[in-house]
């Protein structure tokens, strides 16, 4: 299974990207936000989404591992697939789709290209209660940027394997070194002192 990739950036389309990587180039789905910041010719790293279908295999790239687990929650939702989860990552940025999932907006869901009215309404349902977006519920209270950073990275590593007493104690401690770290880099840096243990 693909999980990251770091290569040049070959050629750009509508909906994907070419990666050269050594001497193979991977095509790999992505959003149009993500696409807008890919420069051809350019080395990067992108996170890889490896999708199994029965008659083929599908690659979506994301540019974090917080868009990367975003994906993987809609993608959870009934009867929503790669396509229109990547539609949902070009008009909103993850924090912007918390708030629209939170404020329970199904009228500004429905702006995605793919999803209607019923579908919004089931996205909301389903992902309002999620793991991955109860870190975000302080965008709608009145608790600090750090407490749901922190939150956010815990359940992050959770849903990728790690166990939450280690996950919490790891992140408890860079967040005490360093109180301002975003979710992003907190993650960044748990990976890299949890794959140590």
């Amino acid at each position: 299974m693909i999980t990251k990739l770091y290569g040049t950036v070959d050629t750009l389309f509508p909906d994907r990207v070419y990666l050269r990587v050594q001497d193979v180039v991977y095509g790999l789905f992505c959003s149009r936000k993500a696409l807008d910041q890919l420069p051809v010719g350019q080395t990067v790293t992108l996170w890889v989404e490896h999708i199994f279908r029965a008659d083929n295999q599908v690659l979506c790239g994301f540019l974090s591992l917080e868009d990367q687990l975003c994906f993987r929650e809609i993608t959870n939702v009934q009867g929503v697939g790669a396509k229109v989860a990547l539609a949902v990552l070009s008009t909103f940025s993850t924090e912007e789709l918390a708030r629209v999932i939170l404020a329970q907006d199904k009228q500004l869901l429905t702006r995605v290209e793919g999803v209607g009215s019923k579908m919004a309404e089931r996205m909301i349902v389903e992902l309002k209660n999620s793991k991955f977006f109860r870190g975000y519920r302080s965008l709608s209270s009145t608790a600090s940027e750090p407490a749901w950073a922190e939150n956010d990275a815990i359940e992050a590593l959770v849903a990728l394997g790690y166990d939450r007493s280690s996950s919490t104690s790891t992140v408890e401690k860079l967040i005490k070194r360093n109180p301002d770290l975003s979710t992003e880099k907190l993650i960044k840096a748990a990976l890299v002192k949890m794959s140590h243990i």
